[in-house]
């Protein structure tokens, strides 16, 4: 690989005009800038792994926050070369951390519901009643949370939301399909805790007030008093 031992500054860099073919930039320790006939500028690392040679792409050149500056690249470059005494393959490593980060923005609690809502043997009637009520109570307030960040008090809240419309069956049995969800994501290693367990214990109890009986004697008065 070519040996550069000079580090470009960001005045050659900011000047570098693209050219009807790529064209590159050296910096020291094998890094390089990529000029693009578009004008763009792209941080590359060469590298060679297993007897195999590679271009790991460290990012676009630029000030601006979602971009990388020189220094940043030579710190990402420097972090490469330890990686790679290390026996890890740069591009492999930025794939499996890229695999990991879309399967964590996927654990929301709703993909999650739904993946279990479609693994239990239910009657078709049964099936939509459930997927109406956590439609309609447990996503908008859950949905794309990722479970592992849902917490009793968000559990706590969708069960006195249903119970203030006066639905205390309901609660109790959104609350059991909440721990059978979160059981499904423990036992996927998505999660460690349940936070929907014990909830409904929140919930008041169904009281049916009776009416006092009247006994015959007392009949006369209480029409009296009804009437009067």
């Amino acid at each position: 690989m070519l040996k550069i031992n000079r580090k470009l500054t960001d005045r050659e860099i900011r000047e570098a005009k693209p050219k009807d073919k790529k064209y590159f930039l050296f910096d020291d320790w094998n890094l390089r800038l990529l000029v693009r006939p578009s004008g763009k500028r792209v941080w590359q690392l060469p590298y060679k792994f297993d007897g195999k040679n590679n271009i790991f792409t460290i990012g676009e050149y630029g000030t601006e926050s979602s971009k990388i500056g020189s220094a940043q690249a030579r710190a990402i470059r420097n972090e490469i070369k330890e990686s790679l005494k290390d026996g890890i393959n740069p591009n492999q490593n930025k794939k499996n951390k890229r695999q990991r980060n879309i399967t964590t923005s996927k654990n929301t609690f709703r993909l999650i519901a739904e993946d279990w809502y479609t693994r239990q043997n239910w009657t078709d009637k049964h099936a939509k009643n459930i997927k109406s009520r956590l439609e309609k109570d447990v996503f908008p307030v859950i949905g794309d949370i990722s479970i592992k960040e849902i917490s009793a008090a968000h559990i706590v809240k969708i069960l006195q939301d249903i119970e203030s419309r006066g639905s205390i069956t309901v609660a109790q049995r959104i609350n059991q399909y909440c721990v059978e969800i979160f059981e499904y994501a423990i036992s996927s290693s998505l999660c460690s805790e349940n936070p929907a367990l014990g909830r409904a214990r929140i919930l008041g109890q169904h009281t049916q007030q009776n009416r006092k009986h009247i006994k015959d004697k007392e009949l006369p008065d209480f029409l009296h008093n009804l009437y009067s």
